[in-house]
């Protein structure tokens, strides 16, 4: 299987710490990746050191066969895209001006949109159920309906990569599923490769092909689902005993914490 990603001896860190000791991996092209482990891990660093935006201490990702220092930052936003975990919102912006700028990597200097690109825009704001939302203006908006705003650009934006860090961040569940299902769709539909960050493992497992598991900024496993859902994995990552279960209708691996509440020791009154 090609590789969309390639990480090779990545070292990465903030102000003489280091966060991302000499990593090795490769994303595979047209799949879906999800990064996982305990908070401070390293995963949004490596995600963003994947898009080009932190230097690198040593070490190189390749996007393709090409290093990231070889692209020009027009072609790189032309073949990936970006949603950090934490945007600031702009003020006096409209849905759709905002949704609008996933598409300047794809117009020339001088021109405005096309009426291709406003297609795109309105086709990314239905996609996350904003269709109606389009001329509001940004701020007016629930977190919720933010966080789907930005991940409509950076559909809008039409890339063969895309990365996503925690993208539902602010969802309740009911938006958390349908913005997984969605986004798991449009993967297939286009057939690009995806990478996000997921905290909920039941998640990663059930909208992923294959995970990676992150602690002390080392990847620890990798794999597919089946092979990196082990109790002995979770174990070593999340310093917890966890009982791997199946889902009673997918089938998809779940991992629980084998702890007892307290609670449950009660008898009933």
């Amino acid at each position: 299987m090609a590789s969309a990603i390639r990480v090779e001896q990545l070292s990465v860190g903030y102000v003489g710490r280091r966060v991302l000791h000499q990593v090795d991996t490769q994303i595979e092209a047209n799949r879906i990746t999800a990064l996982c482990g305990p908070n401070g891990c390293g995963k949004s660093t490596l995600l963003r050191a994947m898009a080009g935006l932190i230097p690198a201490d040593s070490g190189t990702v390749y996007l393709g066969d090409t290093p990231l220092s070889g692209l020009a930052r027009r072609e790189m936003a032309q073949r990936l895209a970006l949603l950090a975990q934490f945007n600031e919102v702009p003020a006096g912006l409209s849905v759709y001006e905002l949704v609008s700028f996933g598409r300047y990597a794809h117009t020339s200097w001088l021109g405005g949109l096309s009426g291709e690109d406003h297609d795109i825009v309105l086709d990314s704001l239905a996609r996350v159920g904003l269709q109606d939302y389009a001329a509001r203006e940004l701020s007016a908006l629930s977190g919720g309906e933010r966080q789907r705003a930005w991940i409509a650009m950076a559909l809008a934006q039409d890339c063969p990569v895309l990365l996503l860090d925690e993208p539902t961040t602010w969802l309740d569940i009911h938006h958390q599923i349908e913005v997984l299902e969605q986004l798991r769709s449009i993967q297939r539909e286009r057939n690009i490769t995806l990478v996000w960050v997921l905290h909920d493992l039941h998640q990663a497992a059930s909208y992923s092909d294959h995970i990676l598991l992150m602690r002390g900024g080392r990847i620890l496993h990798t794999g597919d689902v089946e092979s990196v859902m082990d109790p002995t994995h979770m174990k070593q990552v999340y310093e917890i005993d966890m009982l791997r279960l199946r889902h009673p209708q997918s089938g998809a691996p779940l991992m629980i914490p084998a702890h007892q509440s307290p609670l449950l020791d009660s008898p009933p009154r």
